[in-house]
């Protein structure tokens, strides 16, 4: 490896010295009257522009007025008589374009004349590229006569990214194909498809094509390169066999290229048409778009490269700012002065991430009711897009409504989208499906989980007291009919719900059976999901197109009309409803597309197509004016645009600097180096510093969005169990303020009465909340009391929610205060449960209910698992028997043929109830496979070590006694076996099927495995020598097993009265809840009432 140096100056030769026409800075006069004087200032520089004609390069910080000069030079040019399909006006993104376009429009509108008529087209680079790409195809037509042949047709990321993925797994399944060795179990991973769609997107950017990539592995020794060039070639001959000419952005500038190099007169054509160029935020170009713009700049009669080199942010897309820095050019701008007037900056340090959010929500709704500020004036800023839907719940929960960029929706996380596309696989679950003279199927139904998922979804609209009436009352109607049927107790409810979806009126159980044991609201929820699937099965079964199928699955639903009216309301619902509408608009955009592209396509190839989606889709954004809501984006996605309003929230340390590094995987950064710079991939540089001023880059980027106020919010919190840190840049950004920061803390439980500036959060049910409190709190004095006891009445007079005492939780005390056990009987504790209660005792209460619930999806094969190691034994017990005594009259058990088959048929159950088609479900069921002939391995190896004495033993014994009652050790013992020597002890195993297993120490202090041990020496009187915890999950050549000792008579003593306690705890009615481990408390059902969390202690505290 070469020698470590510092980042070299940019390869560029040493432009033109230009001449430096303007140079404005805050003393000079025509600065402060441009800003007194609105477009004045900046048409005078425009003017000056035009007049001296030529190459300028434009430059100055975000409010100096970059974009205000270039539009006015727009303006202008109109003015003199120049057409508007002379100017061509370049962005880097189509989000710049379209607002770039509106600010034109407005401009022209507001003075240019009556006589322009023609609107200027702002667009893309891209767009640009690709109208060349489509010209130099139709002219090739042209000139040869033909019909056109194949024109170029751009694909979304989402599209790219799922045609990626797809070949990967193909090589995934074929043992890595190219790859290389260590990077094969990767291949089928989300993440390894990423990080090689972002090194072949800055590879094509630079123009490298698949030849060059293998050329330069080769030469440089880097196997990945060279796998990637393959890949390349490979990916480029899949989009010529689809039909069309299918480029990515990426793809397009490469190709514009090389059209204007293959036909110069094309090039000399659209030149002639350039009059005026004018490329906006230069800094965030790529190299290659920059040889493309570089083309047309020297010829136009005036051209304009403008930006800012302080907000080249891009750089982990390729973009450089060195086009705009040191392209030569005839002449010079820089402003150096902005032009923005700040009313207010203010830094919030906040002691949680609860503090932090109250007190951004609380600064968005003070900033508009109070100071009068629109909504969509406003804006909240984050440092990625994994903040973004966190900070959206935050807002929409104080009632502020938000606005996302419909742009970046990624549809498969949508959650209407999954709803209809539910809808849409329950209608072709039981559609009776043609296969071309060879009969007909009838497609799988939906799980159990996705049948209660369509019902409670936007589709059924049932909440959860509604599913729960629907079920209790399907359960009753079939437990009826079974019984008259003579069919015992009958099926489970859900099963019913899944016939009565998949059969409508010839169900068993139809819904005119139900009328009885319904009301009408729970009928309507039936009825609608039943006319919903109808309508999209019947549209199956004629054969409609996936977009027809789509089609009739949404009208029934009649959630278009409900949208739209929620939409009109404004407000957090309406935000919400406006993203549900952009979604569906989205998914309908998708399935036209590909019906476009895959005309024969099945309705489930298009679900799965969506679901598989891990990228936004590029949606067209159809909306004629902007939103009434506040937008909540990340520090990049914000770039371009302004407000009059900003928050930058969450400026942590770790996250801002961010401490990851893009492109390390197939070394992007050194392949960007070597062809941007000539840097030998081998030569070591520190990017350390390069890094930080790119992220302090960024963060001075969102926070100039703002044109009047701009907050920065951050969480100190040292103490936390996520310790948290403000970043390093949050000095330097009060130094340079001029300002102090402000604490804000929420200690207490008091979420509402602190925040910024000492003052409660102003929101509806934040106030609510607070006079709820003043109410209640016996230590409020008597006249605050009956004060805030009229204020709620008067709220709940208005219809608030949450207002009157009726809809307060927990007010009218316990409805008993009896044991959970009826009085004498005794108390059951299987192991398992013995484990959970000494962890949480509230959590092993609550599990119990529920009972109708569906086994989940890992307890589902841990019971196929188990019923797998049962069979191997007895198949194990059957061979022993017959080698030890054959019986020539009797005909042999084919052993083998039976664990073969036994194995065959517990695959296919676990692949049967794998929920989905999917990288994901196949790497499951590659799992369990395994896990599969782990357990057969360790069965066998089992057998011939030791005597097997019993499989699933139930066992019971009494250990305790407490309130009169016997505690009871209930449970069954997955295995049972016994050592050879004499006397014999006994070894017990309990399978596991988790994907971890315990450590040593744990496993030797397992409660669960210690009950087991007592129950069995008590039950078989016999001495055990082990017990076994087992783990074929767990991904290994053998299946792990942890050893726990046997248990000596003190320490049987003491577990006796560990389990009186325990016993004790479950009983009732007070039951103490513990936050011993906290990715239990996240999934644990109680947690809405559980005081150990917040979600709970605003219930279990209302007194």
């Amino acid at each position: 490896m070469g020698a470590m140096l510092s980042r070299p100056q940019r390869s560029f030769n040493p432009p033109v010295s230009p001449e430096v026409r303007l140079r404005f800075s805050a003393d000079d006069k025509r600065c402060a009257a441009a800003a007194a004087g609105g477009f004045e200032g900046s048409a005078q520089r425009a003017g000056e522009i035009l007049d001296a004609g030529g190459s300028w390069r434009l430059m100055g910080p975000a409010g100096s007025g970059v974009s205000t000069v270039l539009v006015e030079c727009v303006a202008e040019s109109l003015r003199r008589g120049v057409r508007a399909d002379e100017v061509c006006f370049l962005t880097p993104s189509k989000e710049a374009a379209a607002r770039t376009q509106a600010a034109v429009g407005a401009r022209i509108a507001s003075g240019v004349g009556a006589d322009v008529q023609v609107a200027v087209g702002v667009q893309s680079v891209h767009s640009f590229a690709f109208s060349i790409v489509r010209a130099a195809a139709v002219r090739a037509a042209q000139a040869d006569g033909s019909d056109g042949g194949m024109l170029p047709r751009l694909i979304t990321g989402a599209e790219q990214d799922a045609v990626i993925r797809e070949l990967l797994l193909g090589h995934h399944e074929q043992g890595g194909a190219y790859w290389p060795e260590e990077q094969r179990p990767a291949l089928e991973l989300v993440g390894f498809a990423r990080a090689l769609r972002d090194f072949l997107l800055r590879a094509v950017e630079r123009g490298v094509g698949p030849e060059e990539l293998k050329a330069l592995g080769q030469r440089w020794g880097i196997e990945l390169w060279s796998a990637a060039g393959l890949f390349l070639e490979e990916y480029e001959r899949t989009m010529e066999l689809s039909g069309a000419r299918r480029l990515n952005a990426s793809e397009l500038v490469t190709a514009a290229l090389q059209a204007l190099n293959a036909d110069p007169g094309l090039l000399d054509q659209l030149r002639a048409q350039s009059r005026l160029f004018v490329l906006d935020d230069a800094q965030n170009v790529d190299p290659q778009t920059a040889r493309l713009c570089a083309l047309f700049v020297d010829s136009a009669d005036c051209a304009v490269i403008a930006g800012d080199p302080e907000q080249a942010v891009f750089g982990f897309r390729g973009a450089s700012e060195d086009f705009l820095l040191h392209h030569p050019v005839a002449h010079e701008c820089r402003l150096d002065a902005s032009l923005r007037v700040m009313t207010s900056r203010e830094i919030v340090v906040a002691d949680s991430v609860a503090a932090q959010s109250s007190a951004v929500a609380d600064v968005v709704r003070r900033e508009h009711l109070l100071g009068g500020r629109p909504w969509e004036d406003i804006a909240v800023i984050v440092r990625g897009a994994g903040e973004v839907e966190p900070m959206r719940r935050v807002l929409l929960g104080a009632g502020v409504p938000v606005s996302l960029d419909p742009t970046a929706v990624v549809l498969s996380e949508e959650h209407i989208v999954q709803a209809v596309l539910l809808a849409v696989r329950a209608a072709r679950a039981g559609a009776v499906v043609p296969l071309g003279g060879q009969g007909a199927a009838v497609l799988e139904p939906l799980s159990r989980s996705e049948v209660v998922q369509l019902a409670s979804g936007p589709v059924g609209g049932a909440d959860p007291v509604v599913l729960r009436r629907v079920l209790r009352g399907v359960r009753k109607a079939e437990l009826m009919r079974a019984r008259a049927a003579g069919q015992g107790i009958g099926r489970r409810a859900v099963d019913c719900l899944a016939d009565l979806l998949n059969c409508g009126q010839e169900a068993v159980l139809g819904l005119d059976a139900l009328r009885d044991v319904l009301s009408e609201r729970e009928l309507a929820v039936l009825q609608r999901i039943v006319d919903v699937v109808s309508a999209g099965r019947e549209a199956v079964q004629r054969g409609e197109s996936v977009e027809m199928v789509l089609w009739e699955v949404w009208r029934t639903t009649g959630l278009s009309d409900h949208l739209s009216a929620v939409s009109l309301r404004g407000g957090a619902a309406g935000s919400q409803a406006d993203r549900d509408l952009d979604a569906m608009l989205a998914l309908f955009d998708a399935a036209g597309d590909w019906v476009e592209r895959r005309p024969s396509a099945s309705i489930d190839s298009f679900v799965s197509h969506i679901m598989e989606q891990q990228l936004p889709t590029g949606m067209r954004d159809r909306r004629g004016q902007v939103p009434q809501a506040v937008s909540v984006l990340t520090a990049h996605a914000c770039a371009g645009r302004e407000w009059g309003a900003v928050v930058v929230a969450g400026v942590q340390e770790g996250s801002w600097p961010a401490a990851a590094e893009a492109g390390t995987l197939f070394l992007q950064e050194r392949l960007v180096d070597l062809l941007d710079e000539g840097i030998e991939p081998d030569t070591f540089i520190s990017r350390a510093a390069e890094r930080l001023v790119s992220e302090r880059r960024l963060l001075g980027v969102a926070l100039s969005r703002a044109v009047d106020r701009v907050w920065l919010t951050c969480v100190d919190a040292p103490e936390a169990a996520e310790a948290a840190e403000p970043s390093r840049f949050v000095d330097d950004v009060a130094s340079a303020w001029g300002v102090t920061p402000v604490r804000v803390s929420m200690r207490d439980g008091d979420a509402q009465a602190q925040a910024v500036g000492g003052l409660r959060v102003l929101s509806v049910p934040g106030f609510v909340a607070e006079l709820r409190r003043a109410v209640c709190d016996q230590s409020t004095p008597m006249g605050l009391r009956r004060q805030a006891a009229r204020q709620l009445a008067r709220l709940a007079t208005a219809g608030v929610y949450g207002a009157h005492p009726g809809q307060w939780w927990g007010v009218h005390g316990p409805s008993s205060q009896a044991q959970l056990e009826a009085p004498g009987r005794p108390v059951m504790v299987n192991p398992s449960r013995f484990e959970q209660a000494l962890g949480c005792p509230l959590r092993s209460v609550v599990s119990r209910w529920d009972p109708d619930d569906e086994p989940g999806f890992y307890q589902q094969r841990g019971i196929i698992l188990h019923a797998f190691s049962e069979a191997v034994a007895a198949f194990e017990a059957v061979r022993a028997e017959q080698e030890a005594a054959p019986d020539a009259s009797a005909q042999p058990v084919d052993v083998a043929a039976g664990l073969a088959e036994a194995r065959e048929m517990v695959v296919e159950a676990i692949d049967a109830i794998t929920p989905t088609v999917s990288a994901q479900a196949n790497r499951v069921r590659a799992q369990w496979r395994a896990a599969v002939d782990r357990t057969q391995q360790w069965t066998v190896s089992r057998s011939a070590n030791l005597d097997l004495v019993a499989t699933e033993l139930p066992v019971r014994h009494v250990v305790g006694r407490v309130a009169e009652r016997d505690v009871i050790i209930k449970g069954r013992v997955d295995r049972i076996d016994a050592t050879r020597e004499q006397p014999r002890r006994l070894v017990i195993a309990d399978l596991k099927t988790s994907n971890t297993a315990a450590n040593k120490v744990d496993a030797a202090q397992n409660p669960q495995l210690m009950a087991y041990q007592m129950a069995v020496r008590e039950q078989l009187g016999e001495d055990i020598a082990e017990a076994q915890l087992v783990y074929p999950v767990v991904e290994n050549k053998q299946a792990a097993v942890r050893e726990q000792p046997p248990l000596d008579e003190s320490m049987r003593r003491g577990l006796r009265l560990v389990f009186d306690d325990v016993a004790e705890s479950l009983l009732g009615p007070d039951v103490e809840a513990f936050a011993i481990d906290q990715s239990l408390c996240d999934t644990c059902a109680a947690k809405v009432m559980c005081p150990v969390n917040p979600e709970g202690k605003a219930v279990t505290d209302v007194h």
